[in-house]
């Protein structure tokens, strides 16, 4: 009995540590400033076109952002980089997923000038978060000699949401802007 006892201490010590610990580190996770944003830019013309570009950074307070662009799979078309592209925005905290956005559309070239159409499959996921309001938007459809094409996906998210507890608040948005043959992918709002 006595060994059943001492056992049952260091787990719900454990436990109890475990959560202090993963509350800290999601505190300082909504102390991350909003101006902060990770971008990813690439060539359309230039560039290998045939994998996924992934960029990772990982900010002070242990929060890593990752941007993945997944071009799609190789056509006819003559233009290599038209078709079904994906994106994806990652936020990790201390290799918890705290919320990963996820969204496709198509790219086509107009003329000179390049053509986002058809967004589809928002999908918002992640770890201790209630997500609400999710929205997928073609700001511009065609980028013109001045402005870019861009879709955007975003949600509200409260983050460690409970009856007790609501740590913080924000709005994940992954923005990807096509201009000039260059696409540039920016990871913003998480959390504010």
């Amino acid at each position: 009995r006595r060994i059943m006892y001492n056992t049952l201490k260091k787990i719900i010590a454990l436990a109890m540590t475990s959560l202090l610990l993963f509350n800290m580190g999601i505190t300082s996770l909504a102390n991350v400033k909003n101006n902060e944003n990770l971008h990813l830019t690439f060539d359309l013309n230039e560039d290998n076109l045939n994998t996924p570009k992934t960029i990772t950074r990982t900010l002070d307070n242990g929060i890593t952002e990752t941007i993945t662009i997944t071009p799609p799979a190789m056509t006819r078309s003559e233009v290599a980089s038209e078709g079904s592209w994906t994106t994806e925005g990652h936020w990790n905290f201390m290799g918890v997923e705290v919320c990963r956005l996820t969204y496709m559309f198509d790219l086509v070239k107009s003329g000179n000038q390049w053509t986002i159409e058809n967004a589809r499959n928002l999908t918002y996921e992640g770890t201790f978060v209630n997500v609400r309001n999710k929205q997928l938007s073609i700001g511009r459809a065609t980028s013109t000699p001045t402005l870019a094409a861009n879709v955007s996906g975003q949600a509200d998210v409260t983050i460690l949401e409970n009856q007790w507890i609501t740590v913080g608040n924000a709005t994940p948005t992954v923005t990807t802007n096509v201009f000039n043959g260059q696409v540039d992918i920016a990871l913003s709002g998480m959390p504010n």
